[in-house]
């Protein structure tokens, strides 16, 4: 029910006064004034009706004015003159707030219902959009539209938007109120993670049919375990003979690592490597070559053979002496001369022997350095013990010149 305005309890004594006072006055302007000159006036102010007279020299407000009656600027009075009678109808304006998304509009209006005053002020409202009224700040239930505007009402008018709002990935139509979408998710009681993902920033204006979509976006490690593969090197040793091969075996290592996995709606998307520590070394493995020479001795019929290559080289064996004389060119025996197996060696020849620095002069021969198998070349050492350093070995021997 709307609570309408009314005159105050002195209303209908002044109805009663404004009568009497128009009886008194026709009797005695009726005795001063022909028929013709005075008219009745009839005024119906909201349902309160008060009978009177015009005066030839009066409008109609001044006799308003005379009855006692007041209005304001806002309210709409209708005159109708007819023959011998004057209708006054006061129609009150009533003050109405009518507030849309929480801006206030006032208004001033005479209209019957409260469809007709937002009509007139262009305001428009949506299938989706909520009104309530207030009547003195009393909320009115199940105001119609149609009911007639009341002093001191208050029309609250909330946007409503219909919106498709898709949050991981379900998707729903929803409506939103007018404003910002952070204000709509919250009035849905849509809250968003701190990674969580969506199609528009949170000061967006929501709009009719907008499309909303919201990715739940979730992280969590994941710890694995992989292999380090071992790396194979090889190295040469001394101390091993040439063809000598020692190897250590490979052992894998670990690593752990630590990845950060992101998850949008519940399903795997990336993820990035954060943190990796070898847990477990590997173990290289190692192949080892000997280099160390070995001295060959060949079978006693090999070693003593003597072979004949290209270019005036021979191999054969080469043997060490010492002592004092002379050789057989009659120079004295010493460093740099060495006793050949003539057959292969002219004497007087200059020779280069293999492993050995310089070169030597053939200046002697002797009975161990004839025939095929005998020795090919006896190096002269000055000493007993070079020559059992230098033992007996099969060489190859060029000649020079």
């Amino acid at each position: 029910m709307f609570r309408i305005s009314k005159y105050d309890l002195d209303f209908k004594k002044k109805v009663k006064k404004f009568t009497s006072l128009i009886s008194m006055s026709a009797m005695f302007f009726a005795s001063t004034l022909s028929a013709n000159a005075i008219k009745l006036v009839v005024v119906n102010d909201e349902g309160n009706t008060v009978k009177t007279f015009l005066l030839p020299t009066e409008g109609p407000m001044n006799v308003l004015s005379r009855i006692g009656i007041s209005t304001s600027e806002n309210d709409c009075i209708l005159v109708k003159d007819v023959e011998n009678e004057v209708s006054i109808s006061i129609e009150r304006a009533v003050k109405i707030i009518v507030d849309v998304d929480d801006e206030n509009k006032e208004i001033f209006t005479t209209r019957k219902s409260i469809s007709e005053v937002l009509q007139d002020n262009k305001i428009s409202f949506g299938k989706n959009d909520q009104i309530d009224i207030f009547v003195n700040d009393d909320y009115v239930t199940n105001a119609p539209l149609q009911g007639k505007p009341a002093n001191n009402m208050m029309i609250k008018i909330k946007r409503f938007f219909a919106v498709e709002l898709i949050d991981e990935s379900v998707s729903q139509v929803v409506t939103m109120p007018a404003g910002t979408l952070e204000n709509g998710l919250n009035f849905l009681g849509v809250r968003l993670g701190e990674f969580d993902e969506c199609n528009f920033t949170l000061d967006n204006t929501i709009k009719e049919d907008m499309q909303i979509k919201i990715d739940r976006v979730n992280f969590k490690d994941d710890v694995r375990v992989e292999k380090v593969d071992f790396q194979t090197i090889t190295k040469e040793s001394e101390d091993m003979f040439e063809g000598e091969t020692s190897v250590s075996k490979g052992v894998d290592g670990e690593k752990t690592i630590t990845y950060s996995q992101r998850f949008v709606n519940g399903q795997f998307a990336d993820e990035t490597e954060i943190s990796s520590k070898i847990s477990k070394e590997a173990i290289d493995k190692i192949i080892t070559k000997g280099t160390k020479k070995r001295n060959i001795i060949a079978p006693k019929s090999l070693f003593n053979e003597v072979v004949s290559n290209e270019n005036n080289t021979f191999t054969g064996r080469v043997t060490a002496y010492t002592g004092k004389g002379f050789t057989a060119n009659g120079s004295k025996v010493g460093e740099g001369g060495v006793a050949v197996n003539t057959k292969f060696i002219p004497l007087g020849s200059t020779i280069k022997i293999e492993g050995l620095e310089g070169v030597f002069t053939a200046n002697d021969t002797g009975g161990a350095l004839n025939g095929e198998n005998g020795v090919l070349v006896d190096i002269y050492f000055p000493t007993r013990d070079q020559c059992i350093r230098f033992g007996s070995r099969r060489l190859k021997v060029t000649v020079l010149r």
